[in-house]
């Protein structure tokens, strides 16, 4: 073995296994979606995978913010190792694994829908408490609203369901001049249940707008706009190293908000890749460098 080949293997560090656990909590925080084309356990053929932004080779490491979920089709796709007849006879071994992988995470996939059904609970007990707490008279939050929050809970996690309950006011009406106590109470309790499913509205919405998620937005205009690029998990690729000069997940966001997005909305039908990649990483080298957007 050469001398180069030796020092390049040292400089790679080993590859460590990824916990059931940590796979199982990247799924969760991912909503068991491939974040490079969406795909999800229900559909036909699709088996999850736990994937890594920065590879291995490249010194990536398991960290929780370094781990993606992908399916099975894009990660081979991204993978740095082509399939070659040497690896033919593991990858016909792993396959026969798969049925048994896809069942077990569409048990997790039931699994996670379930656990939202009964985490729901306590928060519908709380926000009780709290009108009972404000208005001094006991009120349940009806069925139909529970559903509505538990559709809405389930694209949070609970601390952000509790912190959105707290952090909605509860204002007390003054026109009520004619109604009794009881009336009252009723009238300021529906209208804190109101807000509190208006507040979990934009903080959905608010969460939408990551960097994951618009990242994946400007993969796709890149996609449908431009050509000369070789597989989707590539623009992936790019689009995660033009973001790196910049540390803070919001100036992220804000420029691919404001910059990013906005260029390539305009890039004429059928432009070369290559070059609006040139384009989008000088915007985001002279963010760097002037600190303002």
């Amino acid at each position: 073995m050469c001398k180069n080949k030796e020092s390049k293997l040292k400089l790679v560090g080993k590859r460590k296994s990824i916990s059931p656990k940590i796979r199982f909590e990247v799924f969760k925080r991912d909503n068991h979606k491939c974040q490079y084309c969406g795909a999800t356990p229900r559909d036909e053929g699709v088996v999850l995978e736990v994937d890594h932004i920065v590879p291995v080779y490249e010194g990536g490491d398991n960290s929780f913010e370094n781990l993606i979920t992908s399916c099975k089709q894009c990660n081979i796709g991204k993978g740095k190792r082509k399939i070659t007849d040497k690896n033919y006879i593991s990858l016909k071994e792993k396959e026969l694994k798969e049925t048994d992988e896809k069942r077990e995470q569409l048990q997790a996939y039931l699994k996670s829908r379930l656990d939202k059904t009964e985490e729901i609970k306590p928060l519908i007990d709380y926000i009780n408490h709290m009108i009972e707490i404000n208005t001094g008279f006991k009120f349940t939050v009806a069925d139909p609203m529970v559903n509505k929050f538990l559709n809405l809970y389930k694209k949070l996690d609970m601390q952000e369901f509790v912190e959105v309950i707290e952090d909605t006011d509860f204002s007390s009406a003054e026109f009520l001049g004619n109604f009794t106590k009881n009336e009252k109470a009723k009238y300021n309790a529906d209208l804190f249940i109101t807000n509190i499913e208006n507040n979990l509205k934009k903080s959905i919405k608010n969460k939408k707008q990551g960097v994951v998620s618009l990242s994946g937005y400007l993969r796709g205009i890149l996609k449908n706009r431009t050509t000369g690029w070789g597989d989707v998990w590539e623009i992936s690729k790019d689009i995660n190293n033009i973001l790196r000069p910049i540390s803070a997940r919001e100036d992220k966001i804000k420029i691919l908000q404001e910059k990013l997005i906005p260029l390539a909305k305009e890039i004429p039908q059928n432009n070369q890749y290559l070059q609006c990649y040139l384009q989008l990483e000088q915007i985001c080298k002279t963010t760097k460098e002037s600190k303002r957007f």
